[in-house]
């Protein structure tokens, strides 16, 4: 990807696996490489003229992840485990070296109507600046960037299919990061409607549900709800304890109703929790977005003349149709923020309104 400030990155990634079944045990081994070149300019605010300056020069970094992953799957009448290492080595200036558990186990019950599960895992998580704009469009293009190793991944869950339309799957997961990124301001914005990112050694509970319903081609209604627990490990007085801008719950919903092969109605629903922000200004957001709003109970003044506030849950839902008069010419109408709904996902960065677009596609 490139952009307006010389900014380029590239990712490439290479994988191969090979293994062998000797009776009821597969042992397999599966190789990855996972490269990444990031060009990226030099921003700095002039003061004078509170416009972006862009230094001389690029800085440039090329990381590597090399991932070693050998294991064992072995079959039991209803039981399946697989037992594992994964060796990893993240490779940037120097080289870190891992070594992870990857340890899964599963029964069936009454034909696959309930599978409890239980496993441990790890894994060194590739961040790129790709994946960083598409979960925050308002990142800033000078970000430190490093990538996040999960120590460990303790998880317990049961999954399952009450019938052949109806699936489901709860589970807990007990999380140890390592550079865990969490989105702050960014203070050659003056608008504050710019992100970098801090770091942070984090541990992360998440309980999840999600559910589905499919009745063939013509209804399908999904739903997942998450709630997160985060602790900080504070290793310095300046780091903060708060994990900024991540909100504590998530539930996503979507329905796709198919009428007769032609007309074809989508609903995306999503409501998301409180997120803990702060500004560099005493935040003057209404009532509708920010809590405890009354009597300027809203904020609390932390250092280096902060101000921390929570903005309020939201909920967005999103409505589009789509015409397929034949296999080549189709139209749709989608209505982005459905509800009219005023919030801020992301500090200082107000949603539009209720949007409506349409257009027509062809295929030849």
């Amino acid at each position: 990807m490139n952009s307006n400030y010389q900014f380029s990155e590239n990712h490439f990634l290479l994988g191969g696996h090979s293994g062998w079944v000797i009776l009821e045990n597969e042992f397999l081994g599966t190789f990855e490489l996972d490269v990444n070149n990031i060009n990226q300019p030099s921003l700095t605010l002039d003061t004078s003229t509170y416009q972006i300056q862009v230094g001389e020069g690029l800085n440039t970094q090329t990381s590597a992840i090399l991932r070693l992953n050998p294991h064992i799957y072995t079959r039991k009448d209803n039981l399946i485990a697989k037992v594992g290492l994964s060796l990893q080595s993240d490779i940037v200036s120097e080289a870190k070296f891992y070594l992870f558990p990857d340890i899964e186990v599963s029964y069936s019950l009454f034909n696959d109507v309930f599978i409890p599960y239980a496993g441990w895992k790890g894994d060194v998580q590739r961040n790129t600046f790709n994946k960083i704009r598409l979960e925050n469009p308002f990142i800033s293009e000078d970000i430190d960037l490093n990538n996040t190793a999960q120590r460990s991944n303790l998880y317990v869950g049961i999954r399952g299919s009450l019938s052949s339309k109806f699936t489901f799957n709860f589970s807990t997961n007990v999380e140890r990061f390592d550079n865990f990124y969490f989105y702050v301001p960014d203070t050659t914005s003056s608008l504050e409607n710019k992100f970098q990112v801090t770091y942070n050694k984090v541990n992360r509970t998440t309980v999840l549900g999600e559910v589905t319903y499919q009745n063939g081609e013509k209804l399908k209604l999904a739903g997942k709800a998450e709630y997160f627990i985060y602790k900080l490990k504070i290793e310095d007085d300046d780091d903060d304890a708060i994990a900024w801008q991540r909100p504590d719950f998530m539930l996503t919903g979507s329905a796709i109703l198919d009428l007769s092969d032609k007309l074809i109605i989508r609903s995306d629903l999503y409501l998301v929790g409180s997120r803990n922000v702060y500004s560099y200004q005493i935040p003057t957001l209404s009532n509708n977005m920010v809590e405890n709003f009354v009597n300027n109970s809203h904020f609390d003044e932390i250092s280096y003349n902060r101000y921390a506030f929570k903005l309020k849950p939201f909920v967005d839902m999103n409505l589009s149709a789509e015409y397929r008069y034949n296999d080549k010419v189709s139209a749709f109408i989608r209505f982005n923020n459905f509800t009219a709904k005023r919030y801020q996902f992301w500090t200082n960065t107000p949603v539009q309104s209720i949007n409506i677009f349409g257009g027509v596609t062809l295929s030849f």
